[in-house]
């Protein structure tokens, strides 16, 4: 991996049973919408019904992470299961100056 080292926001998640947290925290670049859809993929087919999604602390995290949260829910719906998200902050100025 030739970045190793060069991101400094964090994007992880783990499973207990079928709820699955996903935690973003510091300074996201803007590969993240990306990341993030990987995780809750992942989580998905481990067997996550549940899934709670905390931000609290992340930022440079732009409008293209709604329509991934979107498409989680939806495939949550059919399991009868809930997105939760919390500490979402959208940080269009951060997206734009990356442009």
């Amino acid at each position: 991996m030739t970045d190793f080292g060069s991101r400094t926001g964090f994007v992880g998640s783990v499973l207990d049973g079928d709820e699955g947290l996903l935690v973003l925290r510091g300074a996201q670049d803007g590969d993240v919408a990306p990341r993030v859809a990987e995780h809750l993929r992942t989580l998905l087919v481990a067997g996550a019904r549940h899934v709670r999604v905390d931000a609290r602390g992340a930022s440079g995290l732009g409008a293209d992470l709604l329509p991934v949260l979107g498409r989680i829910q939806t495939r949550l719906n059919l399991r009868r299961g809930v997105l939760t998200v919390s500490g979402l902050r959208l940080d269009a100025v951060a997206r734009v100056a990356a442009a």
